[in-house]
């Protein structure tokens, strides 16, 4: 994934079409291709959105929507034990949601 900053030209053409002045320079970044997230990471790995879903238990339009919704932290675990391969998870809790202390979560586990 390559990263570029957005030339000012175009920086000025957005300001411009979204009808709001520059006061500063604008150092925007924009990612070159598709962001790539933990779920799509683990539909690869299981081999698309049906087998996911028959793995975890729900229906392939729920694995879909979680790509706009993002994935609800009861499924991590799931997807998480679904992934794994030869011992060892491709796909963690952690990147699937960052947002959760996954760390106190399996510390109290054990």
């Amino acid at each position: 994934m390559t990263r570029s900053a957005m030339p000012a030209t175009v920086a000025a053409a957005l300001a411009k079409r979204l009808n709001v002045v520059l006061t500063q320079p604008v150092n925007v970044v924009f990612n070159g291709g598709m962001n790539i997230t933990g779920l799509d990471k683990a539909i690869e790995a299981v081999g698309g959105p049906a087998k996911l879903a028959a793995a975890i238990g729900v229906t392939p339009q729920v694995v879909t929507n979680w790509r706009s919704r993002g994935v609800p932290a009861e499924h991590c675990p799931s997807i998480e034990r679904a992934t794994r391969t030869a011992g060892k998870a491709v796909v963690l809790c952690e990147e699937l949601r960052p947002d959760v202390a996954w760390g106190v979560l399996r510390d109290q586990a054990n």
